[in-house]
């Protein structure tokens, strides 16, 4: 499998022409990131305003939601959370059960929108009180190497 790795740092800034190109290209998108407030930091969101554009990324179609323009591309989303693991699991806990794709449902909405796939996701969490940063490396080497036989 031929791997070229394109990567941008969204909040070191980026040329909007050169994204779109890297978009066109690529087959698979990683997304990692931190999660602000129960979401997508704002330098990620106003990335997504600035490249995500009509007639490269979606188009208009008679059913909403299905104009995507990046159909046969994947995405696969690696975030990290203060939140500690166990309050996602448990009903009455503060998510009430919900998955961490539950949580950020509106995150992976746009995605669809735009056509991409998702591939499996995976989380890390305590990476403040509790950070390990070397588990969470290889627990995201055994992710990516059960999605892409890596």
């Amino acid at each position: 499998m031929k791997c070229s790795r394109h990567t941008t740092v969204v909040v070191d800034g980026y040329d909007v022409r050169k994204e779109e190109n890297k978009w066109v290209k690529a087959n698979v998108i990683f997304f990692q990131f931190p999660i602000y407030w129960f979401a997508a930091p704002a330098a990620l969101k106003r990335y997504i305003e600035d490249v995500y554009n009509y007639g490269l990324f979606y188009s208009s179609v008679s059913e909403y939601g299905r104009g995507g323009l990046l159909k046969g591309k994947s995405y696969l989303l690696s975030t990290t959370w203060n939140a500690p693991k166990d309050v996602f699991d448990a009903p009455g806990s503060f998510f009430n059960g919900r998955s961490v794709d539950e949580v950020l449902a509106v995150f992976h909405d746009t995605q669809a929108f735009v056509g991409l796939t998702k591939l499996p996701s995976v989380s890390f969490h305590d990476v403040i009180k509790n950070p390990d940063a070397q588990v969470y490396a290889e627990q995201l080497k055994v992710h990516l190497k059960t999605i892409f036989g890596l």
